[in-house]
C-alpha cells in the first residue's frame, strides 16, 4: 500500500493532470469554432467593405446564434468534458485510499457518492450549458448583432470575433479563458468538499496545506507552503480564524481591504468554507487533514 505522502502526491497531480488535459483541448476548439461561425458569415450582404442592414442579414445572424451551441459543442468537445468528469473519479479514489491509510475508521458512505455525482452534474452544466452560454456564447452572439444592426465594416467584424476567439501572448480567447478558471475551480473545490466531508465525520481536527508553487501563487499560498516546511507544518482547526486575518507564524500577509481576509480570497471566506475555498478563486492547493497521531505530541499539547 502506498503511503499517506505518496497518496497526496499522485492526488495533486492527477488534479493538474486533469485540468492541463482538457484546457490543452480547448486552443484548438476555438480555432474551430472561429472557422465554423465565419464561415457561416460569407452569404452576408456586403458593400464596399460595409455589412447592410437588411432582412436577410439579420435572419443570417439569426441563424448563427441558434446554431453557435452546437458549433460549439461538437464531438470532440464533448469528449473533452466526458474524459475530463472521469477524472472525478480518480480523485475519489485516491481520499478513499488516503483515508483508508490513516484512519481504521473509515469507511465509504452515501454522502461521498453523493458529492460526486452532485459535482459531476454541476460540472457538465457548467462546461455546456449555463457558463459556457454566459462566457462565451452569448458575447459571440453580441459581436454578430451589433455589426449586423449598426453595419459595421466586414473586415472588423471578422477582426472582433477573431479576437474573441484566438489565445494569444497577450491573452486568451474567451472559451480558454473561461475554460480554465471553470475546470480548475471545479474540480479542485470538489476535491476539497470531498475531503473534509471524510474530514468530518472522523473529526480530525489537524490540517496541513499542500501543493507547489507557481509564478501566479498568490502571497497567502506562498506563506502557508513556507510555513508547511518550517513553522507550522500543522495547524489547528482553531487557527483558521487567526489564518484568515493573515497571521501566519509570526508573519503577516496583505489583505483586501473590502473584504478584510488576504488578497485574492474569495468574498465571504469564513473558518468553515476556507477548507474548500482554500487561497480563492483557481487556487490548486489542498488542505489535507490529518489524525492527531500524526502530529507532534507537543504541538497537539498546546490545544489540548
Amino acid at each position: 500500500m502506498d503511503s499517506p505522502d505518496e497518496i497526496i502526491r499522485q492526488l495533486i497531480k492527477t488534479l493538474d493532470v486533469s485540468v492541463n488535459t482538457f484546457n490543452d483541448a480547448m486552443p484548438a476548439a476555438q480555432r474551430r469554432i472561429l472557422d465554423e461561425v465565419v464561415l457561416m458569415t460569407k452569404d452576408l450582404d456586403v458593400k464596399e467593405g460595409k455589412i447592410q442592414v437588411t432582412a436577410k442579414n439579420i435572419r443570417i445572424v439569426g441563424k448563427i446564434r441558434k446554431e453557435l451551441s452546437n458549433i460549439i459543442l461538437d464531438k470532440k468537445y464533448m469528449n473533452s468534458v466526458n474524459d475530463f468528469v472521469t477524472s472525478f473519479d480518480s480523485v475519489a479514489d485516491l481520499h478513499n485510499n488516503y483515508f483508508n491509510a490513516v484512519s481504521s475508521s473509515f469507511g465509504m458512505k452515501d454522502l461521498y457518492t453523493a458529492i460526486k455525482e452532485e459535482s459531476i452534474n454541476a460540472t457538465v452544466v457548467g462546461l455546456t450549458k449555463s457558463g459556457l452560454e454566459a462566457n462565451v456564447t452569448n458575447p459571440l452572439a453580441d459581436i454578430l448583432r451589433q455589426n449586423i444592426t449598426t453595419g459595421g465594416r466586414y473586415t472588423d467584424f471578422v477582426k472582433q470575433l477573431t479576437t474573441q476567439l484566438t489565445t494569444t501572448s497577450e491573452g486568451d480567447g474567451s472559451l480558454v479563458r473561461y475554460a480554465k478558471t471553470y475546470t480548475t475551480d471545479a474540480l479542485h473545490q470538489y476535491s476539497a468538499n470531498y475531503h473534509q466531508a471524510i474530514t468530518d465525520d472522523l473529526d480530525f481536527v489537524w490540517y496541513a496545506y499542500d501543493g507547489g508553487l507557481q509564478t501566479t501563487s498568490r502571497e497567502f499560498c506562498i506563506e502557508m507552503i513556507k510555513a508547511k516546511n518550517s513553522c507550522m507544518r500543522y495547524f489547528h482547526k482553531s487557527q483558521i480564524p487567526t489564518l484568515l486575518e493573515g497571521l501566519i507564524c509570526s508573519g503577516t500577509v496583505e489583505l483586501n481591504p473590502k473584504t478584510n481576509l488576504p488578497k485574492g480570497f474569495i468574498k465571504g471566506t469564513n473558518a468553515s468554507s476556507f477548507l474548500t475555498l482554500r487561497g480563492g478563486w483557481g487556487c490548486k492547493h489542498l488542505i489535507k487533514s490529518v489524525p492527531s497521531a500524526m502530529v507532534p505530541k507537543e504541538l497537539r499539547q498546546m490545544f489540548e
